[in-house]
């Protein structure tokens, strides 16, 4: 069980991360680090000492998870998002992402 909650802390974190590395503009070199760190992090859950695959796929979930949920708080203030909800962020971000990069407020942050 704690092997399990510990998992999904990394992946939290890892996920925060990258949602602050990716929306609403990509910078390569922190993503590039930061996929590198998630997979040691699910390598090693998977196939070190003791691994597993559920805490494996926890990281993996949580991550995708956190970076959904924490792109619609670094949404907030871009003009595709002005006068939408939290939810509505969260969507634009994960299926709007290419869009939201075009724009030219999102070359200034």
């Amino acid at each position: 069980m704690l092997a399990l909650v510990l998992a999904v802390t990394f992946g939290l974190s890892v996920g925060t991360l990258q949602a602050y590395a990716y929306l609403p503009r990509p910078q390569r070199l922190p993503s590039v680090a930061i996929a590198v760190v998630l997979g040691v992090g699910v390598g090693y859950a998977g196939w070190g000492p003791g691994g597993a695959t559920i805490p494996a796929m926890a990281i993996v979930f949580a991550a995708v998870v956190a970076q959904a949920l924490v792109g619609g708080l670094r949404l907030t203030g871009h003009p595709l998002a002005t006068g939408l909800g939290y939810w509505a962020r969260v969507w634009l971000g994960v299926t709007r992402a290419s869009s939201l990069r075009r724009t030219p407020a999102a070359a200034e942050r």
